[in-house]
């Protein structure tokens, strides 16, 4: 009897079992509506959190529950609520008995994007060991806690966009399930780290000193490293090349120098790399790109970087972003791929030493949205393939040796803005805008400092978007077309030194005009002198004037003639 005494309590215990587990879904509901009740704002979760709806727990706004009808998941981003989690009372979801293997704890919390504040509250440490997927991106503030390391089952983490200050815990590195940790745009101070068997780390806009620490080789989970605008120092290790599954590698807006380790080619399944804004100097790794197939975003720019990019950076055809432009100095030509590039968007190369035919170096690029190749050495001419760019909104080639004519197949882009192909070696006799449709939205046309002859369109007129128009350091002659005085959007124009005569087409004088070196202008400018007969058009009224007071007075003296001799034969 006694022996039978524990079996028959255990027996009580599991008869007892289901009637806790089924009383367990009340008790969250209770929890939830208590803590919605204690926020600010929550009108999001009106319609099905209530009293009344209890037995629904599992269809309310934001709840997953599991098989046993206990909540699992918690995704309440971008639900509007305001407050804090301080009467959210976390130990309502127990962790239940080991032997009921179909029970689980809460597995999900998602509380982004909403106007929660405060810290997270301990009890979220200490009650959810469940919990896989932590979701508090800008919500919180203070400094994080060490229990974090509690939470041993996550596998994503995201803390991005919030207060969170003080040293990140290095605790966090014992989260051996990680693969994805966010930790931007918080204040979080000291060094950063890795762990071996994280896949995503993004630990950006803060404020980390120090060097970027020495990479073990068994990081071969992680497949993004985001360490932008933070305080690092130091160079790139060259362990780096062990991340063998990096696809995005981002440290821009640091303090790093020095050169890029050859280890980067190493990265076959990079597509983003990003270094811009440090302090970098010396050549880009001459391997680079060759063996990563799926490259499409590079920035180099804001350093100082020297030599030629790498011949086979584009080799997988996939580039769609390029930026090399502020402080380096790049030279010899493009590579030689990039011509093949047919989903580049933005390429950035202004104020470098590029040589090379522009026209051998850029094809047919149907999404490209944004060319700068401004300030440096590209010869050649502008090929009419330019005008199958169909989405270019700005086209900046200024600064360069382009010859040649202007395509009027540029007239095509119906989506551009800007074009700038002023300080070229570019010639032809007329600029040729007939293509150019009435709806060109184009506000800024320079193509100044170059060769070109002839006259003035009027149907520049047309450009009814046009702001800024500079046509000056050419050899234009001829008239101003008066239609560009009827032009509501040019506020500034500029046809300085150039060959034009004959006086200037009345203006609105808060419009910024320049017209200075052109000897044969006239009119109401500051610096033109004002029409007078000295002028070709005064001179050709007074000229017909002349004639006509000419044409007069031999009319008048041939009938005074007539006159007198009809006088005399009738005497």
């Amino acid at each position: 009897m006694t022996r039978s005494a524990p079996l028959l309590i255990h027996v009580l215990f599991l008869s007892l079992l289901p009637l806790t587990i089924t009383s367990s879904p009340t008790i969250e509901a209770e929890c939830l509506l208590k803590w919605k009740n204690s926020l600010i704002s929550s009108l999001s979760l009106n319609s099905s959190w209530s009293l009344t709806n209890i037995g629904n727990l599992c269809n309310w706004t934001g709840i997953a529950c599991d098989t046993t009808g206990s909540v699992s998941e918690i995704n309440l981003s971008e639900t509007e609520l305001e407050g804090t989690l301080a009467k959210f009372d976390f130990s309502s979801f127990p962790e239940f008995p080991g032997f009921t293997t179909d029970c689980r704890n809460l597995t999900y919390l998602d509380l982004a994007q909403n106007q929660l504040t405060g810290a997270i509250p301990e009890s979220v440490f200490s009650n959810l060991s469940k919990l896989e997927f932590l979701n508090v991106t800008d919500s919180f503030r203070g400094p994080l806690s060490s229990n974090i390391s509690r939470l041993s089952n996550l596998q994503n983490l995201h803390l991005g966009r919030n207060q969170f200050s003080g040293p990140i815990p290095e605790e966090i590195g014992t989260l051996s399930d990680l693969q994805m940790l966010e930790m931007y745009d918080n204040s979080f101070e000291g060094h950063c780290f890795f762990s071996r068997d994280w896949e995503l780390e993004r630990v950006v806009q803060n404020q980390l000193s120090g060097l970027i620490p020495p990479v073990e080789g068994n990081l071969t989970k992680l497949t993004l490293l985001q360490l932008y605008e933070n305080n690092l120092s130091g160079t790139v290790p060259p362990e780096i090349g062990n991340l063998t599954s990096l696809t995005v590698l981002d440290l821009s807006t640091n303090k790093l120098h020095g050169e890029l380790p050859e280890t980067l080619s190493l990265l076959n399944k990079l597509e983003t790399l990003s270094v811009f804004a440090n302090n970098f100097l010396g050549t880009i790794p001459t391997e680079l790109g060759k063996n990563s197939p799926n490259l499409m975003n590079v920035s180099f720019a804001n350093n100082r970087f020297s030599g030629e990019l790498p011949p086979g950076l584009s080799n997988g055809f996939a580039f769609q972003h390029l930026t090399v432009n502020e402080g380096n100095n790049f030279t010899g030509p493009l590579p030689e791929c990039l011509m093949n590039c047919t989903r580049l968007f933005r390429v950035r190369l202004e104020g470098n030493q590029f040589t090379g035919d522009i026209s051998k170096a850029f094809g047919v690029h149907p999404s490209l949205n944004f060319i700068s190749l401004s300030g440096n050495r590209f010869s050649g001419e502008l090929s009419p393939e330019w005008g199958e760019c169909q989405s270019l909104t700005s086209l900046q080639v200024d600064g360069n040796k382009i010859s040649g004519e202007i395509p009027a197949e540029l007239g095509k882009l119906s989506q551009l803005e800007f074009l700038r192909l002023d300080s070229n070696e570019l010639s032809g006799k007329r600029i040729s805008v007939e293509a150019y449709p009435k709806s060109w939205g184009i506000y800024l046309l320079d193509l100044s400092g170059n060769s070109l002859s002839g006259t003035i369109p009027s149907n520049l007129g047309k450009l009814a978007s046009l702001e800024n128009l500079n046509l000056s350091h050419n050899h234009l002659t001829g008239r101003i077309p008066s239609s560009l005085s009827n032009m509501k959007s040019l506020n500034s124009f500029d046809f300085s030194y150039n060959e034009l005569t004959c006086p200037i087409p009345t203006r609105d004088v808060s419009k910024q005009a320049t017209y200075t070196g052109n000897s044969g202008l006239c009119g109401v400018a500051e610096e033109l002198s004002p029409c007078s007969s000295s002028s070709p058009s005064s001179k050709s009224s007074n000229n017909k004037t002349k004639v006509i007071i000419g044409v007069i007075v031999s009319a008048c003296g041939l009938l005074s003639l007539a006159i007198v001799i009809v006088a005399i034969l009738m005497s």
